[in-house]
């Protein structure tokens, strides 16, 4: 039995259409994966520049502390940080500058407004506008 012209054309395009086809959706399929790896990468490293951070505002050296919050202000605007993360590093922002400016409002208070030596402090909310993407 002779096999049909047709047919055997049929089969010559159809196994290297099949063969790219192939190729195309597993180059898709390790894409994706690699973006969300990338994902995951990039918020390990945000959460581990976070806990650096607050670990070093928490210090005692002021020089540590300084270094830590520009890591924080640092973070804030870093293309590390993806959306969905920005809340949290805002709210430890928040968190953590709570208790500073809670200490700046008891040494507020205790100043004598009479004392012309007495040291005035003012504490300013600062609002960071930041756009869709989580930046500033």
């Amino acid at each position: 039995m002779q096999i049909p012209g047709w047919l055997t054309v049929a089969l010559a395009v159809a196994t290297p259409v099949t063969a790219f086809a192939g190729v195309l959706l597993g180059h898709w399929w390790s894409r994706r994966s690699e973006c969300e790896l990338d994902a995951w990468r990039h918020r390990e490293e945000t959460m581990r520049l976070l806990r650096w951070a607050v670990e070093r505002i928490a210090d005692e050296d002021t020089a540590e502390s300084r270094a830590g919050l520009a890591a924080l202000g640092a973070l804030k605007s870093s293309e590390l940080l993806q959306p969905e993360d920005l809340d949290l590093v805002v709210a430890v922002t928040d968190a953590v500058l709570a208790e500073p400016a809670g200490a700046y409002d008891a040494l507020a208070q205790e100043v004598d407004p009479d004392d012309p030596d007495a040291i005035d402090v003012e504490l300013v909310d600062v609002e960071v506008d930041v756009d869709a993407d989580g930046r500033k």
